[in-house]
Order: structure tokens, then sequence, then C-alpha cells
């Protein structure tokens, strides 16, 4: 075992200096370490395993880059591992990718990323088991990150290829766990609504048509209702990080359902959160006018007329 926070430490040298980096980068005994590393936390699979495994991936993911993060989740295939070890390793992988400096992401490993994740939820019993076991369920939000990640870069940069519409398909069932009433699962709520965000980036392009397509505005819009639903019901009863996570979360879920509807936001938004009744609510309210002003910015719709339907 590496001694704490050491794959923290080299990855910051690696990032704060050019020629420690290069040193780092060209070390074969780096390499080896880094694979006995990720294999001896697998086998664990213990409460430190998460952690070992997304700073070490973290550390190859600067030094290396976004392959060799897809390398270790497609050697993982051969290895006999315990659910929760696959898991741990699935979720560190995605958090790692999904977290990509802009210049780690291109079109093309864009594209692995969503060939890799696509592949691993065919041959694996994956969506049952996250649905049956409440540790494994901490994978949706991590796959769905990384899913949408890749596919907000791949429609960025006009990648398109055959798989894209699988992987929209495969993105809005991982948003469909997401359960109300929520009990709990604001964060999960979080990731979700950032990962279709983040996938629509170029809305009108052809990532944004594979969504529409597999019923994403539907989805968007049962989403916003339940998040929405949850801030007006209980706006005394939510602490001050619950209220911040729901925020966040509706904001996204309200861009991303802008994106797809583009023009008359708030008309469309009232059929979906009556603010008009909710004006009380702080949550509601900073929400909406955050996502219009992000699809503003975004020329997605008019400043003018949009202000006043406001």
């Amino acid at each position: 075992r590496w001694p704490a926070m050491s794959a923290k430490a080299l990855r910051a040298a690696a990032l704060a200096d050019a020629a420690s980096r290069q040193l780092l980068e060209n070390s074969k005994v780096l390499r080896e370490a880094v694979v006995q590393r990720i294999d001896g936390a697998c086998q664990r699979h213990d409460d430190d395993s998460y952690r070992e495994l997304y700073s070490t991936l973290a550390l190859m993911c600067t030094l290396w880059g976004v392959q060799a993060i897809l390398d270790a989740l497609s050697n993982s295939g051969s290895l006999d591992l315990h659910v929760q070890a696959r898991h741990h390793l699935l979720q560190a992988s995605c958090r790692v990718l999904a977290d990509a400096e802009d210049d780690e992401l291109t079109g093309s490993n864009a594209a692995n990323i969503v060939l890799m994740l696509v592949a691993i939820s065919d041959a694996q019993p994956l969506l049952k088991e996250m649905q049956d076991n409440g540790v494994v369920r901490q994978s949706i939000g991590p796959l769905a990150q990384a899913l949408g990640r890749a596919l907000g870069v791949l429609a960025e940069n006009g990648y398109n290829f055959g798989k894209v519409d699988e992987a929209a398909q495969l993105l809005l069932v991982l948003v469909k766990e997401l359960r109300f009433p929520l009990s709990r699962g604001l964060l999960l709520a979080g990731e979700l609504c950032w990962s279709l965000r983040t996938a629509l980036a170029s809305p009108g392009g052809f990532v944004a048509a594979a969504l529409e397509q597999a019923g994403a505005a539907g989805v968007v819009r049962d989403v916003a209702f339940g998040l929405a639903k949850r801030a007006a019901e209980s706006p005394s009863k939510t602490n001050k990080s619950e209220q911040e996570n729901l925020t966040f979360a509706l904001t996204d879920a309200l861009e991303a359902y802008g994106c797809l509807v583009k023009h008359n936001f708030f008309a469309e938004v009232q059929v979906i959160v009556p603010l008009q009744q909710y004006l009380d609510v702080p949550v509601i309210q900073i929400s909406a006018l955050r996502a219009h002003n992000n699809l503003v910015d975004r020329k997605l719709v008019a400043h003018t007329i949009e202000t006043k339907a406001g």
C-alpha cells in the first residue's frame, strides 16, 4: 500500500511543474506501481478502496490521459472481482472521466468513453445490480456524469458515430432511476441533472436529437416537477445544505429542459412549476432565474421577450 495522500501529492507535483510531470510520465516504476495499487485496492474492496482508486486514477489521467483510465476499466473485465470492488472501480473511473480537463477530452476519446460505458452496461447485469444493491446504486451518478460529459464533448466537436443513440437511451435509463418523492438522494439528483445539462452542450445537434428521440423532454420535465414539488412542499424543513443541493439540481434540470424547448422558456416552465403559486419559495425562484440566465448566455432564448414573459 502507498503512503496516505501519495497519489494526490504526485499529481499536484505533475500539475505544478513541467519537469516533474515529464519525469513521472516516463517512469516505468510508477506505471507498474499504479497497476499494483489498483489491483490491491480491488482485491481488498474495503473502506479505503474507493479513495485509493480515485486518487490513483486521477494521477493516471493527468500523466497518461483518458485512455489510461479506459484501459484500466477494460483490463478489469478479465479479473474475478467482487461486485463491490467492480463498482468502486467503475465509480472512481467515471468520476475521473467526468472531471477531466477540457484539453484532456477530444471527440475521439469521448467516443471511446461512450463505447466503453455502453459496452459495460450491455455486458454486465449493471442496472439490475444498481436496483438491488444499495451500495452499488452509488454507481448511477458517476456513470451518468461520465456519459453526459462524453456526449457533451462529442456534440461540441461534431463527432458523430453509431453508438450515440444507445448512449442517449442509457443516460435516460440512469436518470429514471431517480425516485420520487425524494427521502434522500439530492446529491444523486444533482449528478443526474448535471449529466443531462452537460450532454446538451449543443442543442439542436445530433446528441440533442438522439436525446429528444429517446424521450428526454418528458424525463426532464418529470424530474424538474419532482424537484420543484419537493422544494414547494417542504421549504421550512430543508436545511441550508439541502437547499443548495436542491437549487443546483433544479437549475440544471430546468436548463436541460430549456435546451430542449428553447423558446418560451418561462411559459413552458410554468407548466412544470406553477411559479405564480410558489413565488414565496426561494429555491424555485432562484433555480428558474439561474436557468433562464444561463439559456440567455447560451443564446437559446431571446432576452427581451423572455424577461417580459417571466
